[in-house]
């Protein structure tokens, strides 16, 4: 049986088979122009001798770019035999996805040719041999010529000068010395309030500020100013600076 065209599915237990149950399995012949597919439990056959008896398995030759089935679908090339000899299969395509040869049938997709009795046939699968550095672009060793990075000669005369900036006034090795041109310049701003202390052997504790007191009404000062003017509390009292005597200046000015 000889098949020509341009692509083959055989699917749901499609089958083409030189399958016999005496005698000698016949040859099957397919080539194709794009794909052959088999789904679901399909079948190139030219097994011989199904019932047990005698005869060789045929040969199966198939062409075609890609031969592709499922693994688990149980989808088989065989040219099996009984008590004859395998016959012999030849598989020439581009890329064999999904079908493994092997020794014996199994569940999987297989591709056999072997004898329960006999010898068991040749199996030839030929695809083009990929090499894996063709078409790899070979880089050059050295990326870059350092003679045309860094200059020959640098005249101090010219004003020319090369400087180190450092990490922050820390020195370029964990072990050296701070240099003087390295020293490290503490730029935080403080408050005023913040660095000023008592002078009284405190421990250098902040000097306790006079608490804050609302304003209640304004006047107008001898200057011709106006000025905000709080009651005291009778608790604070004592921690404020005495009323001053005339009834025009104010108790406390706001700052």
């Amino acid at each position: 049986m000889q098949i020509q065209g341009g692509s083959l599915l055989l699917d749901n237990q499609s089958f083409i088979t030189g399958e016999t149950t005496s005698s000698q399995g016949g040859n099957l012949q397919l080539e194709l122009s794009s794909l052959l597919l088999m789904r679901r439990g399909s079948q190139i056959t030219a097994t011989a001798g199904t019932a047990g008896a005698g005869g060789n398995g045929g040969n199966i030759n198939i062409s075609a770019p890609v031969v592709l089935a499922f693994p688990r679908e149980n989808s088989d090339i065989t040219a099996n035999a009984f008590e004859g000899d395998g016959g012999n299969i030849q598989l020439i395509a581009e890329g064999i996805l999904g079908l493994e040869f092997r020794t014996q049938s199994t569940f999987q997709s297989d591709i056999t040719a072997s004898s329960e009795l006999g010898v068991s046939g040749n199996v030839i699968l030929s695809t083009p041999a990929v090499e894996p550095g063709s078409g790899l672009v070979e880089l050059p060793q050295q990326l870059s010529d350092p003679a045309n990075q860094v200059t020959v000669g640098c005249a101090a005369a010219e004003g020319n000068s090369f400087t180190i900036v450092g990490r922050g006034g820390l020195p370029e090795d964990p072990k050296g010395t701070i240099q003087g041109q390295t020293v490290w310049e503490d730029l935080r701003q403080f408050s005023a309030d913040m660095t000023r202390s008592e002078e009284t052997g405190t421990q250098g504790r902040s000097q306790p500020l006079p608490p804050l007191v609302e304003a209640t009404e304004w006047r107008i000062n001898p200057e011709g100013n106006i000025a905000l003017i709080a009651t005291i509390p009778a608790t604070l009292g004592d921690r404020l600076p005495p009323c001053p005597s005339s009834p025009t200046e104010p108790i406390r000015e706001a700052q």
